[in-house]
């Protein structure tokens, strides 16, 4: 009897193992606002706040671009410019992903009452491709918001394979990442920035190794169309870049030019 007893526990155990067990999604996709609120990575001082984002009753600061952003999930930090004047110093930028319940609060350092700062904004490869909004004002100093809400348009793209390399893009920052897959010998990027000046900026690894200008750590510079800063290019052109079976990722930032009608695009080939 205690042996009929013992199997037929056996056996419902062995029934309870085969039911379906729920599983926690292994992607986010972008339409649910909420769960990207929480994997979306800005400054390590940043501070989540339940709420609607505070607004100005009377706004005296003018945030001046229209700052446009894409990124590669998984990938380094884009970086979100903000160009403003007024008279107050800024002390604290308010960000909220459209349709979230939450909003986001990031220290300003440095800032004066006019000028231009970055936000670094990064995304786990848990993230499908897709796109949202961010909602943006800006603190003073003295506590009040200052800015009227601005929108800014967030394009979330995938680390794309060694062969699929056509980027295209316009005014804002574009980071892209290319994965190698272990492929030594040289990547060919072909360019065109047409009538608009366009800078352009290749590392391998986190390593600047190539540009339409010198040298430089992201964050990219932000111009305008009409006074272009060095770097800024309006012409087609090509970088020769030699990669080892040791290398991993070709990072790609395109700042296109504001102010304008900036169209750029670029192929990279691998060996």
């Amino acid at each position: 009897m205690k042996t009929t007893n013992y199997l037929f526990l056996i056996f419902i155990a062995f029934l309870l193992s085969c039911l379906p067990k729920e599983v926690a999604p292994a992607f986010i996709d972008p339409s649910d606002r909420n769960a990207l609120s929480k994997v979306i990575v800005f400054k390590s001082d940043t501070q989540s706040q339940t709420g609607t984002l505070p607004t100005a009753t009377s706004p005296s600061t003018t945030i001046t671009n229209n700052p446009s952003v894409s990124l590669t999930a998984g990938g380094s930090n884009v970086y979100i410019p903000i160009q403003y004047t007024g008279t107050i110093p800024v002390s604290t930028a308010y960000l909220q992903i459209v349709g979230t319940s939450t909003y986001f609060k990031i220290p300003i350092s440095g800032a004066g009452s006019s000028g231009l700062f970055y936000i670094p904004m990064s995304l786990p490869l848990s993230v499908k491709q897709g796109d949202f909004t961010i909602q943006l004002v800006l603190v003073g100093t003295n506590g009040n918001v200052l800015s009227k809400v601005i929108n800014i348009a967030v394009v979330i793209t995938l680390p794309k394979e060694c062969g699929d390399g056509y980027v295209n893009g316009g005014s804002g920052i574009t980071q892209t990442e290319h994965k190698l897959s272990g492929k030594g010998g040289t990547v060919n990027i072909s360019y065109n920035t047409f009538d608009e000046p366009d800078r352009i900026d290749i590392y391998l690894d986190g390593k600047w190794v190539a540009g339409t200008g010198s040298s430089i750590a992201p964050p990219p510079p932000l111009s305008t169309c009409s006074n272009p800063l060095a770097g800024f290019v309006a012409k087609s052109g090509q970088f020769n870049i030699n990669t080892s079976t040791s290398n991993k990722i070709i990072q790609v930032y395109v700042s296109g030019c504001t102010g304008g009608y900036s169209a750029w695009n670029y192929k990279l080939t691998c060996p």
